[in-house]
């Protein structure tokens, strides 16, 4: 299960699936973060989620977190502006700690 994004944009197929040229058997798209975490607690289902959100679900849904290849997924996270709203003290100050967690 994966959000509809194009495969070739997608880590868990661009970083370990197409190089290994293996193709699931089944593959659906769903909308919902909440779903395809479910699914993932179910036996015949694997969900690609964040370490943090696989933790806050563990027990509730049986889950574990695995990390996948050896060093994991390293994923960069960029924030997205309004042109007009550059200058807000707001988003100054966001930027400020999030630089701090470098």
């Amino acid at each position: 299960m994966t959000y509809p994004v194009p495969i070739e944009r997608q880590d868990i197929y661009k970083q370990f699936l197409l190089p290994a040229v293996i193709t699931p058997k089944k593959h659906k798209t769903i909308e919902t973060t909440d779903i395809t975490r479910q699914a993932g607690g179910q036996r015949t289902r694997v969900s690609a989620l964040p370490r943090w959100l696989v933790q806050e679900y563990a027990e509730n849904l049986l889950i574990t977190p695995i990390k996948m290849g050896p060093k994991g997924s390293a994923k960069q996270i960029y924030l997205g502006i309004r042109n007009n709203e550059s200058d807000s003290g707001d988003l100054h100050s966001f930027m400020v700690q999030a630089r701090e967690f470098k």
